[in-house]
Parts: structure tokens; C-alpha cells; sequence
């Protein structure tokens, strides 16, 4: 399976010091990325495969932590047929 994390800076500011924090089941664990900065109106997409540990309903997360916004999260749950 895939999983998609997108965010877009929608404010009028540099944003810096930011740091991404995916989390998922089976081989995903806890990733990280880190950039120094996003500039107003810049967006970012980071994908990420994965193969869940069993069949059944799963989530995955993902946050975005900066000097100027914290904990920015969203999720999305799933369904893993065999």
C-alpha cells in the first residue's frame, strides 16, 4: 500500500525548523523528514509504501511540528483485504 502526506503553506510567513512525523502499521513504523524551511505558498508531498502486518482496518498518521504551528495532524483510515 501507499500513503500520501501533503500540506501547502497557506500562511504569509516562512515557515522553519519544520519537522514531519509519519506513523503506520506493519514495516511503516515511525518516519521522519526534516526541512529547514517552506516558503509561503510552497507545498510538499511525501509518499511512503507499506505492507501492513494483517488484513483488517488500519490508520496511519502523519504531523507537522514547526517553530510557528504545532502538531498539525491529520489521518486516514483503511481498510487491508487479503
Amino acid at each position: 500500500m501507499s500513503v500520501t502526506l501533503e500540506f501547502t503553506n497557506t500562511f504569509n510567513m516562512t515557515l522553519k525548523g519544520v519537522k514531519l512525523r509519519m506513523e503506520g502499521p506493519g514495516d511503516m513504523g515511525f518516519k521522519n523528514k526534516f526541512y529547514r524551511k517552506i516558503k509561503p505558498g510552497a507545498s510538499l508531498t511525501w509518499t511512503e509504501l507499506f505492507v501492513p502486518d494483517e488484513p483488517g482496518e488500519g490508520r496511519v498518521e502523519g504531523c507537522l511540528t514547526c517553530r510557528q504551528l504545532s502538531q498539525v495532524c491529520g489521518m486516514v483510515n483503511f481498510n487491508a483485504k487479503p
